[in-house]
């Protein structure tokens, strides 16, 4: 069977090790790099314990610039010879770490204090875990928070349950995970089939591995803006339709069949709902193009007459 992704190769075993590696992609996003630097920085530990690099796919911006005024000498920046995209840059990221834990921080996103050291003690606490998440806000290019995640537990540590809840639906996103790195060794980095849902297939997969575990605390904020990639692929319906193919791939990791069955079939009612909820919003943003975008994928991912006749009427709306 053909593999969609490649394993990471392993740190040599004579390089220093720091515990970290906070690995920072951007492209075309100087513009908040400056924020999202400083809060690492604020809370980063000696070059001992923790390396910070900052990969840029080759941006029309100047984030070298923010690097250089923010990084104290002691944050790296790759620049790629080409725009390879984000998934091949964020696997880029992955290649040039050599920390034990692993934070993909996109370079538009924010962490909070404490983040660092509430994911050092959890997994000193309980080292079996090799991978772990937090709460977090979605806020917008103000600064803005929109909506907060939820909490899952009401205590921190092992997520019991975690597989079945992750191939439903998507709760993390990329910033608010720390992942071991050797799990990326043992079970491959992203894969290449998705557009914009790589980051939930790669949850799934380490879920269906690995324990994972859950920090019940607001450490991270998670930004979407006109000019992120996430809303790029709303405004186009591309998200929909590539939650349409990861949910194949990601149900395909259930072993029971009407427990696979019964997993799509959740997954796929959630995410036509969610893509009427952002055809409502951009129907009241008087953007109509992306509600019927939203809409379009949303017949693609829907199976139920009911909720397609609710999507025809929203469609109509959008006439």
């Amino acid at each position: 069977m053909a593999l969609h992704f490649e394993y990471l190769k392993k740190v040599s075993d004579d390089a220093h090790r720091p515990l970290w590696s906070v690995m920072i992609p951007v492209y075309n996003c100087a513009a908040f790099l400056e924020d999202t630097l400083q809060c690492v920085m604020e809370q980063a530990p000696g070059n001992s314990l923790m390396e910070v690099v900052v990969v840029d796919d080759c941006s029309n911006d100047d984030p070298e610039a923010v690097v250089k005024k923010l990084g104290r000498g002691r944050v790296r920046y790759v620049r790629q010879p080409h725009n390879v995209g984000h998934t091949a840059n964020f696997e880029t990221c992955l290649s040039l770490s050599r920390g034990k834990l692993i934070h993909l921080l996109h370079g538009d996103d924010r962490v909070l204090p404490g983040f660092y050291r509430e994911f050092t003690a959890l997994f000193e606490n309980e080292p079996s875990l090799m991978a772990a998440f937090c709460m977090y806000h979605f806020i917008d290019e103000h600064n803005h928070v929109n909506n907060t995640s939820f909490e899952y537990m009401k205590s921190g540590g092992e997520f019991t349950g975690f597989f079945d809840q992750i191939t439903r639906s998507q709760i993390i996103q990329t910033p608010t995970i720390v992942v071991k790195r050797e799990v990326y060794e043992k079970i491959g980095m992203f894969d290449h089939r998705l557009s914009w849902c790589e980051d939930w297939e790669m949850w799934a997969r380490i879920a269906k591995h690995f324990p994972v575990g859950f920090i019940n605390k607001i450490l991270a904020e998670y930004r979407i803006h006109s000019g992120s990639n996430t809303g790029q692929y709303i405004l186009s319906g591309e998200n929909i339709r590539d939650l349409k193919r990861a949910t194949g791939i990601v149900n395909s990791y259930i072993e029971d069949p009407e427990s696979r069955k019964a997993s799509h079939k959740i997954s796929c009612a959630y995410y036509a709902r969610y893509a009427m909820m952002m055809a409502e919003h951009f129907l009241e943003k008087k953007k109509k193009y992306a509600a019927r975008n939203q809409l379009r994928a949303a017949f693609l991912m829907s199976k139920s007459p009911r909720v397609n006749l609710a999507i025809a009427k929203l469609f109509l709306k959008s006439i």
